[in-house]
């Protein structure tokens, strides 16, 4: 149900910085859903999972595992949506185009207009 998928997540944000936790993620493979549910229509589990996502992104294993799976087109979605935690979106996104791969996904998405666009458009402070 969604209140168990939003106290696991509560879980893994607990624990998110701890690098032993963060191995155990990687090991199982829970990262993989995690990135499905960038796209739940639930509030509340997306900014859960941006969190748990930023928490993990400091582990070394975050840029080899990250890029081999679909994170740009829904954090783009995400942070082009009007809602109070895109800015973890972006966080997120800085993150991960450090790695070639998501650089040439955003490309791909047509990422850097949309991010250009929100830049100039919307508010600068807020993502500063």
């Amino acid at each position: 149900t969604g209140a168990a998928l939003v106290e696991m997540l509560s879980i893994i944000k607990r624990f998110g910085s701890n690098k032993q936790w963060q191995d155990k993620v990687f090991s199982l493979g829970i990262h993989k859903p995690m990135v499905l549910l960038l796209s739940c229509p639930r509030l509340l589990i997306i900014q859960s999972v941006l969190i748990c996502l930023i928490k993990l992104s400091t582990h070394p294993l975050f840029l080899t595992k990250m890029p081999q799976l679909p994170c740009i087109d829904p954090l783009l979605k995400i942070i082009q949506g009007n809602t109070p935690y895109r800015i973890l979106g972006v966080d997120l996104l800085a993150v991960l185009v450090r790695h070639k791969q998501c650089r040439a996904d955003l490309k791909i998405s047509q990422g850097i207009g949309t991010l250009l666009r929100f830049i100039t458009v919307e508010a600068p402070y807020e993502l500063l």
